[in-house]
C-alpha cells in the first residue's frame, strides 16, 4: 500500500477488495477525470476521497444488493506527479516529484538550486486552484 492517509488523484493505481465475494474484485487506475467503475454501482467520482472513505462509501452502495458487504478499498500506488521549474535556477524544466520535501523545495533542489541572481522576494508558486506567492 502507498499512503494510508493520502487522498486519491487520477493516475493513482487502486485495489477495491470484496471481502465475500471476491469475484469483484478489481484493480484500476483512477481515470484523468476523477473517475472510477466499481461492479454493482457504475461511475465512482474517487478523486479526492481517501481510500478509506472509499471503501465507505462502496459499502453503502452495496448493501442493499449484496448479503455481506465488506469492501477494502487501497491505494497501491500513487501517480508520478512532475513539477516545472523556470526562471533563476540551475536548470529550468520538469522535475519529478517525490514524498519528504515540500514540491517547492525539491523542484529548486533538483533544478540545481537558485543562481545568484534570484530575487527570494518574486518566487511564485503556480498551482491547478490558481496562483501563490511565496515569501
Amino acid at each position: 500500500m502507498a499512503s494510508a492517509g493520502a487522498k486519491l488523484e487520477p493516475e493513482d493505481s487502486l485495489s477495491i477488495c470484496y471481502t465475500f465475494h471476491p469475484e469483484m474484485n478489481q484493480a484500476e487506475i483512477v481515470r484523468p477525470d476523477g473517475q472510477n467503475s466499481a461492479m454493482l454501482v457504475g461511475e465512482v467520482p474517487v478523486a479526492g476521497m481517501m481510500a478509506a472513505d472509499l471503501s465507505k462509501f462502496l459499502v453503502e452502495l452495496t448493501s442493499h444488493r449484496l448479503c455481506e458487504s465488506k469492501v477494502m478499498a487501497d491505494l497501491l500506488r500513487s501517480s508520478e506527479k512532475t513539477t516545472y521549474v523556470g526562471g533563476e535556477v540551475g536548470r529550468s524544466g520538469a522535475v519529478p516529484c517525490r514524498s519528504g520535501l515540500s514540491p517547492l523545495r525539491q523542484a529548486v533542489l533538483v533544478a540545481g538550486g537558485f543562481r545568484e541572481t534570484a530575487r527570494f522576494d518574486s518566487i511564485i508558486l503556480v498551482r491547478a486552484q490558481g496562483q501563490e506567492t511565496i515569501s
